[in-house]
């Protein structure tokens, strides 16, 4: 096929084509051998443009990018190794096209290229091309996309008659987008941003009404106003009225929640709160806080079933309660565990969770504690995994407060419920002194009497006791030194826990950290010190018990595991 046939062709598709994409789309046909220029051609159209509004995609490739990227390379290859011949194809069929869509891509890789012997002809007939393209049927975002690149190329070949008239297409694009009957905040701003991207001796007059009339069109929605505020920002130097402008933007947020309910109100007001503290608004923060407090989420509760072998729920039963005496049953009730799993077991476990199901991993959430208090905002992969693994290891530990409760009503049913002084001289350790033993006895005989608040609140800080002692014998240093006018302390339980992973059984570790301290995890410890747990129960009171069972039996300095 010669260039005047590639050229009829090209021309033909592209008469009918929206966007570059659909054009590449609709030349693609099989490879008809290796001097077949199709693929060339097809490959040139599908590259991604980036103008100088999207950074982002910029940061790899620059501003044409590969549509794919796989294990086995990239499509099309990157600008850089396409072969001579086709870039000599590409200028012959630039040259001879009499469509805007083609010569606006070919002119512009070329010039990429720095192909031939005159590289910003190619440039400036690329400018020539997409405001050409300003005027045709393509999309608001894909004509925009063009104005904006050539308002870059413009900058780049120093042509000020080029320059004027692209910038003079952008206003006239911005305006009409905010004059569409339809909103494009996409396209309008994008082109007042290209325009502050010039110097400001090179920025048309216009820029401060178009943000103007942006706001009168857009700025009641507060995603669009926060954007229009950013452009204002970058354009002051006034820290008064800079200041003024993110007060405006964080009161739009809170009008708009205002305006609605529930989780959609709650997520309203964490934005307003972000913007606030981002902006050292600490005023409004405050009264933002106070107001998530009262939002009513309207959440439900959803219950699941899962399915139990009696078979095995008996075994565990049975090789935990049918003993001699009630000490054997203690403690095999302290060695049944972790109740959270093995930790490489639930990580697979999770990964595989994470694969199968990765749509709700990639957007941003945010997890809520007790309160509706927002605890964590979770955006990356890590993150992400990291609180699958916390809530994975939740769910086990929730499940086995079932059991727990029963495996301890058993013992006492089957054994009786023994006395305050041989329950003290079971819990007695090296690493559980006296006086903790007997407080831990005096919760267990508690628990056995229907008092399980009281039962927990008792457990709670000699559970903490024990495991700072533990960690001292393991060589963490339990406490912090004052530094000058800064007071010294403990370290806190959680932050101890967590150094912890190397020195005893990682999955145990695991298990007291999500039950005691893990605030995505059952966080046993935090709730009732904090007052956010209004009463234990039966169950929460059971898995106390657990640990402080599991914690008798531990041993420092020879084998870590009971």
């Amino acid at each position: 096929m010669n260039t005047e046939e590639l050229r009829h062709l090209v021309d033909e598709v592209a008469a009918s084509a929206t966007n570059w994409h659909l054009l590449a789309m609709q030349l693609q046909r099989p490879p008809g051998g290796p001097n077949d220029s199709i693929p060339a051609l097809v490959g040139a159209f599908y590259y991604m443009l980036y103008p100088i509004t999207e950074e982002a995609g910029r940061e790899a490739w620059g501003p044409f990018a590969p549509v794919f990227e796989g294990p086995q390379g990239v499509f099309p290859p990157p600008l850089a190794k396409v072969e001579d011949r086709w870039l000599t194809l590409w200028a012959d069929l630039a040259q001879a096209s009499t469509s805007p869509v083609v010569r606006s891509r070919l002119h512009d890789l070329l010039w990429e290229r720095r192909w031939g012997p005159r590289p910003d002809l190619h440039a400036r007939q690329a400018i020539d091309s997409y405001v050409a393209l300003n005027g045709s049927s393509w999309t608001s975002v894909d004509r925009a996309f063009g104005l904006i690149r050539a308002l870059e190329l413009a900058r780049h070949v120093k042509d000020d008659e080029r320059l004027a008239t692209v910038v003079a297409a952008c206003e006239k694009g911005a305006r009409e987008s905010m004059m569409a009957s339809s909103p494009e905040p996409g396209v309008a701003l994008r082109l007042v941003r290209a325009l502050m991207w010039l110097p400001p001796d090179l920025q048309p007059a216009s820029v401060d009404d178009l943000l103007a009339e942006a706001e009168r069109v857009y700025g009641a929605d507060p995603y669009h106003f926060a954007s229009i505020v950013d452009l204002k920002v970058s354009r002051s130097r006034d820290a008064a009225f800079v200041r003024q402008l993110r007060v405006q933007e964080v009161r739009r947020w809170r009008q708009r929640a205002s305006e609605t309910a529930g989780l959609l109100r709650f997520s309203h007001l964490q934005s307003a709160l972000e913007a606030a503290r981002n902006y050292g608004l600490s005023d409004l923060a405050d009264e933002i806080r106070r107001d998530m407090q009262k939002v009513d989420l309207g959440l439900k509760q959803v219950e699941a079933a899962v399915p139990i072998s009696t078979e095995q729920l008996g075994a565990l039963i049975s090789t935990v309660v049918e003993t001699d005496d009630w000490r054997t049953s203690l403690r095999r009730f302290g060695v049944y565990g972790p109740p959270s799993g093995d930790v490489k077991k639930n990580i697979a476990a999770v990964e595989q969770q994470m694969r199968a199901s990765p749509l709700q991993y990639l957007v941003t959430k945010t997890v809520l504690g007790p309160g509706n208090v927002p605890i964590r905002v979770v955006s990356s992969e890590a993150d992400h995994r990291d609180v699958a693994l916390s809530e994975y290891e939740k769910m086990g530990i929730s499940l086995w407060a079932l059991f727990a409760a029963e495996v301890l009503d058993r013992i006492f049913g089957r054994h009786g419920v023994p006395e305050l002084t041989a329950l003290t001289e079971f819990f007695s350790t090296p690493l559980m002194p006296l006086d903790v033993a007997e407080r831990v006895a005096q919760a267990v005989l508690l628990y056995s009497q229907g008092h399980f608040d009281e039962s927990a609140h008792i457990l709670v800080p000699r559970l903490e006791a024990t495991i700072r002692t533990i960690a001292r014998e393991c060589g963490l240093a339990t406490f912090r030194e004052p530094q000058g006018a800064k007071p010294g302390g403990v370290r806190a339980l959680g932050d101890l826990l967590l150094a912890m992973k190397e020195r005893i059984d990682e999955s145990w570790q695991r298990y007291l950290w999500n039950l005691l301290c893990d605030p995505i995890g059952v966080n046993l410890r935090n709730r009732l010190a904090h007052g956010l747990l209004p009463k234990a129960d039966k169950k929460e009171a059971a898995l106390l018990i657990h640990a402080a069972c599991h914690l008798s039996l531990i041993k420092v300095g020879e084998d870590e595991r009971p």
